[in-house]
């Protein structure tokens, strides 16, 4: 089991720095033992090699020395020391355990959008336990996944074993028999199968069973743990899960294995440390912040939108900016969302940042969204698209309207505790819309600004 010290949190673009001493939580940030720093640096810099470029910090100087910088990503990684350091976005002002809380309750709503994962099974209900850490959050739900498996009962499968046996079972293999009948006569080698729960998914489940064990730090989850462990007691642990899960069946029989499986995948893969460089490991489980607002945004607009008679098209592609560059079209344009309903077009766009006066609102963004409107909604007369930043309170910022001729940009929040925001409202009442020259809130917008 780890330590007992409880998690360290760190919020978003908040700062990760070493000390010789105990680690300890900073006002703005934590501060981690040099063996974990050292991690944390080999962590951030394998990410930074990667193709994608996904690494959740920045290296930079801090109060005259190194330091790590968190950047858009939220999560949990395992320190070698033993700690857990947990990464909440940036949505509230202060750094308080009540904002602490409600910061991992947005963030759990988030992570039910997101598609080929677990997180999709969590329930209403357990966003309410948000004062819980991440990874005893994700370690609960695991374990009541695979107790109701095994309520619903675990499977076996026929296994081919080779040994002695004091009677003839199977199929008798003459030759290791006559090399065991000169020692011991009145035993038979033999080959048959036998029904036995060893098979790739209970061992998969169990070594998530047994990584839960020594992760968890929750009374609750070690007690259940424990409990779950002794209906696979017959069971080995998985020595090679990828193996395993590429060995896993489908079928119908295994159907009820299937929610336990997808939790097993993403702890024994995310939490299951990688070998680095050194003698320091770092297992993290990490996920982008503006993908995963994009994707639950996306998905609650989608609903929303049909509910009111408008179909949504996610990452609309097709459409470039620059007709042609070389005798082919350049500038590929992917608004995150395109509405449509009886001959009405509009976009729309999420960026992750907190907006919360009218100077954070990025003219890098602008640009961007009336390119997309210039381009995708050129047959309409009236061009409506909308730029939406995350909020925790939809009324503080109130929306905003650019105007450049017949092109509209709304600005608007997403209210992320309530799921609440205006674009529904627009797309009920779109086509009584005034025309661009008439919103009392429209900016207008100088070329070349």
């Amino acid at each position: 089991m780890i330590s007992a010290m409880g998690p360290l949190f760190v919020r978003e673009y908040g700062y990760v720095t070493p000390a010789r001493h105990l680690p300890a939580q900073r006002r703005d940030g934590a501060t981690v033992t040099c063996g974990d720093f050292a991690a944390l640096k080999r962590l951030t810099l394998s990410r930074e090699s990667m193709p994608s470029g996904a690494a959740p910090f920045r290296l930079c100087a801090r109060d005259g020395g190194e330091a790590l910088q968190a950047l858009d990503h939220a999560g949990v990684i395992l320190l070698p020391s033993g700690r857990n350091l947990e990464i909440l976005p940036k949505l509230f002002p202060v750094d308080d355990l009540p904002s602490r809380e409600r910061s991992r309750a947005v963030l759990l709503n988030m992570l039910r959008a997101l598609p080929d994962f677990p997180f999709r099974s969590l329930p209403d209900t357990s966003l309410a336990h948000a004062d819980l850490p991440l990874l005893e959050i994700f370690i609960s739900r695991f374990l009541g996944e695979t107790g109701a498996l095994i309520r619903k009962g675990i499977c076996s499968d026929y296994l081919a074993t080779e040994g002695e046996e004091p009677f003839l079972r199977g199929r008798l293999l003459l030759r290791e028999h006559l090399r065991l009948r000169a020692m011991r006569r009145d035993h038979f080698f033999v080959r048959h199968d036998e029904f036995l729960p060893d098979r790739p998914e209970n061992r998969l489940v169990k070594r998530a069973l047994l990584l839960a064990l020594r992760l968890s730090e929750s009374a609750p989850n070690l007690r259940t743990a424990r409990t779950l462990l002794n209906a696979f007691h017959a069971v080995p642990p998985s020595r090679q899960p990828r193996e395993d899960f590429l060995s896993c069946r489908k079928d119908r029989n295994l159907a009820h294995y299937a929610p336990a499986l997808a939790w097993c995948r993403l702890l024994l893969n995310g939490l299951t440390p990688s070998p680095q460089s050194g003698d320091t490991r770092c297992a993290s489980l990490l996920f982008s912040l503006p993908y995963l607002f994009e994707r639950h945004v996306a998905q609650r607009l989608a609903k929303e939108a049909a509910r009111r008679g408008w179909r949504m098209k996610a990452q609309a592609s097709g459409r470039f900016l620059v007709e042609e560059c070389m005798g082919a079209p350049a500038v590929h344009l992917r608004p995150d969302m395109l509405f449509s309903h009886a001959g009405n077009v509009c976009l729309a766009d999420t960026k992750w940042k907190v907006a919360e006066k009218n100077g954070d609102i990025s003219q890098a963004d602008i640009y961007q969204m009336f390119a997309y409107t210039e381009t995708c909604l050129r047959e309409q007369s009236v061009k409506h698209s909308f730029l939406i930043y995350p909020s925790v309170k939809a009324q503080e910022f109130p929306a905003l309207h650019f105007r450049r001729d017949s092109s509209v940009l709304h600005v608007l929040t997403y209210d992320l505790e309530h799921d609440e925001c205006g674009l529904t409202e627009w797309l009920a009442r779109i086509d009584s819309v005034p025309t661009a020259g008439k919103h009392e809130n429209a900016v207008l917008l100088p070329v070349g600004t």
